[in-house]
This record gives structure tokens, C-alpha cells and sequence, in this order.
């Protein structure tokens, strides 16, 4: 899951969620949903994410996109 891979990267790098919140710009409490999956990041969110956590851009992007792209019809990809 995206949020376990977040949260994995997060604790390797030191980072608590009230400090990678701060250096994302969103609230704690969005860090923990996101973590625990129950939100989906919106890919501004997640980018910065990326770049907060000094994250291999492409690997993450790859985890984002299995989990959630299967999800869009064709006829939502088409719009």
C-alpha cells in the first residue's frame, strides 16, 4: 500500500509525521490519513511528498499508479 511506503520512507529519513507535514505544507492529521490510507494524495500533494522525503520520484510515482490508476474507467482517462 502507497501509505505504508510513505510512512516506511518517513522513518528511514528521521522525520516525524509533524515535521513532514510541515515540510509539505498540509496538516498531521493528512500525513496519518495518507499513511493509514485513508485518503489518496492529490499528485501536487504527493510531489511535494516526494521532494520532502527525498524519494526516488519515479518508484513512488510506479506505487501511486498501481494503486490507484486501475481504478479510472477508460471512459475517465479519456476526459
Amino acid at each position: 500500500m502507497l501509505g505504508d511506503r510513505l510512512r516506511a520512507l518517513r522513518e528511514s529519513r528521521g522525520l516525524s509525521q509533524g515535521a513532514l507535514a510541515q515540510k509539505v505544507g498540509v496538516s498531521q492529521g493528512m500525513i496519518s490519513h495518507i499513511e493509514r490510507g485513508r485518503r489518496r494524495p492529490s499528485l501536487p500533494t504527493l510531489m511535494r511528498l516526494i521532494q520532502a522525503l527525498e524519494a526516488p520520484q519515479r518508484e513512488v510515482l510506479q506505487w501511486f499508479s498501481e494503486e490507484f490508476l486501475p481504478w479510472l474507467s477508460k471512459e475517465d482517462v479519456r476526459r
